[in-house]
């Protein structure tokens, strides 16, 4: 019998079709021009762009041109630009734009669009409308990837997503949709006399509202391609603390963590809440001798709690502040400000230091987070997904200090994390985006030894209209039984029913109010539980 279902999920759903106001999906045979599905706005394809299997090309030069006032950006109270592309690996050095609306003089202004490459080695979703450019950083993509890209901007704020994952939000301040020019609309070409961007783009389309991040997360599901889950075994495990057994004693190797300040070990997990954190001999780990280095963790930030530079783990040196370090911040107070960061820095302070950024989490969710580390580049994931790699430059692990080794505390003199961390693994190699998806899929509870993976193989949980749905594996069919909890712990609803074997969808009402619940599926003896978030 083989059961799954996510341990960490997120609820999906369909933003409709009443706000999509424009739509390009380049399918058909004998197509000449970007056609609007939704819209009236056709574009023009020019120097040399094409239309080839299902997808605008200007892998050799080119780029789209709209009529800007038809599409009439500026009238927008709300924007929400969609977009799926490939690029052509390694041609887009410099300042690219995916896409560009808004004014030029030879110099881009009151404009907004999307750079996945620029001469600083970030990506970036931007507004400028005369007062400044506001915007999200991210790892830049030029890798020849498919990826998915949101951007969506309201009265307030501007939030990048990339492939389902919410990068950051920001707010813009000043700055309005009503300010943005009507002079051009471009598709891989933006306002300044930079090369236009080179690559694939399989499907763009505008909505006039601010999409939020479950119907994010439902278009990505839409055409995202699948990773294979490949597990990537005990070999190169050297170190794992689960909580399990009530300490923070290591599970694998034998660098026993020393719980400090109040930290406790409640339900499987290493809970700092309320303050604390646990102590280890960095000699011992020696993250040093390491050529490559895989952290893994699974954790809950306190809703709200952690504010300012908070480190879930922290491996270097510190005389008060850090230095020769390797380490994750959930959240911080940075530059960029309000986000997290995964990071190498093996000079004084974090002079010289690499790293990727990602959204700042205080949402009180659990998450499943991958830093990986090698001789030249640092990877990072999050709940899964791949959030970007960026080179380390000369910050090597060779360099990485023994001095301190820490969860839930940094080389710094600020607070340390507040939240639960339920598993913390390392890894003396590169794990694969194969390996992580095995990790997500396997779950916070899964430990390395004495448990069947073959019975984890996780599917998914989510609230899609109105509906939560289980999907999961069975390898016959047997008597099953899904049972909706809130958070309180009442049971709001139960069904009994008979799984068949095989993958199985099941759905049962979801009608109520906005909160965070537990679904709970008993088959034939074996349990499982997820959280999901309406």
């Amino acid at each position: 019998m083989m059961l799954g279902i996510s341990v960490q999920t997120m609820a999906q759903t369909d933003p409709g079709t009443t706000n999509l106001k424009h739509q390009w999906k380049f399918e058909g045979t004998g197509v000449t021009a970007p056609v609007d599905l939704v819209g009236t706005v056709t574009g023009t394809l020019v120097d040399g762009a094409t239309i080839a299997d299902g997808a605008l090309n200007i892998s050799n030069g080119g780029y789209v041109s709209f009529d800007a006032a038809a599409l009439d950006i500026k009238s927008y109270t709300a924007l929400t630009v969609e977009a799926w592309f490939s690029s052509s690996l390694g041609q887009n050095a410099g300042y690219r734009f995916l896409y560009y609306f808004g004014n030029s003089d030879g110099n881009g202004n009151h404009c907004t669009g999307y750079t996945p490459t620029r001469g600083n080695n970030v990506c970036r979703a931007l507004i400028d409308t005369g007062t400044g450019d506001q915007g999200v950083n991210g790892t830049q993509y030029d890798d020849g990837l498919l990826h998915h890209v949101i951007c969506v901007i309201d009265a307030t704020n501007l939030s990048y997503y990339l492939d389902g994952v919410l990068v950051n939000s920001t707010s813009i301040g000043t700055t309005s949709l009503a300010g943005i020019g009507n002079q051009f609309a471009w598709l891989a070409k933006g306002g300044w006399p930079d090369p236009t961007w080179k690559g694939l783009i399989q499907e763009f389309s505008i909505y006039d509202s601010a999409l939020t991040g479950d119907n994010v997360k439902y278009l990505y599901n839409l055409h995202k391609i699948d990773v294979a889950a490949t597990n990537p075994g005990t070999t190169n495990l050297k170190h794992q603390w689960s909580f399990d057994d009530g300490t923070a004693n290591d599970q694998v190797g034998s660098v026993n963590g020393v719980l400090t300040d109040g930290a406790l070990v409640v339900d499987k997990a290493l809970n700092t809440a309320a303050g604390g954190y646990v102590n280890l001999d960095a000699a011992a780990l020696a993250v040093n001798t390491y050529t490559e280095l895989t952290v893994e963790t699974w954790f809950t930030p306190v809703a709200g709690a952690n504010n300012g530079y908070h480190f879930l783990y922290y491996f270097g040196n510190s005389d008060g502040n850090g230095n020769h370090f390797t380490g994750f911040t959930p959240s911080r107070d940075g530059n960029p400000a309000q986000c997290g960061r995964f990071m190498i820095a093996t000079g004084n302070g974090e002079d010289g230091q690499q790293g990727i950024n990602t959204t700042k989490f205080t949402d009180g969710r659990q998450h499943h987070s991958v830093c990986v580390i090698d001789g030249t580049s640092v990877t990072s994931y999050i709940d899964g997904n791949l959030l970007g790699t960026t080179s380390i430059g000369a910050n090597l692990l060779a360099n990485v200090g023994i001095q301190f080794a820490y969860f839930g505390k940094g080389g710094w003199n600020d607070p340390v994390w507040k939240g639960q961390t339920h598993k913390i693994s390392m890894y003396d190699k590169v794990l694969t985006a194969n390996n992580v998806k095995y990790l997500y899929n396997a779950g916070a509870e899964t430990v390395a030894t004495g448990v069947d993976q073959t019975r984890k193989m996780i599917h998914n949980v989510y609230v899609s209209n109105n509906q939560i749905v289980a999907e999961f594996e069975s390898t016959s069919a047997a008597s099953s039984k899904i049972e909706i909890y809130n958070i309180q712990g009442a049971l709001l609803s139960s069904e009994v029913f008979t799984c068949n074997a095989g993958l199985n969808n099941k759905t049962i009402n979801a009608n109520y109010p906005a909160g965070i619940y537990l679904v709970r599926l008993a088959v034939a003896g074996q349990t499982s539980y997820s959280k999901i978030v309406k």
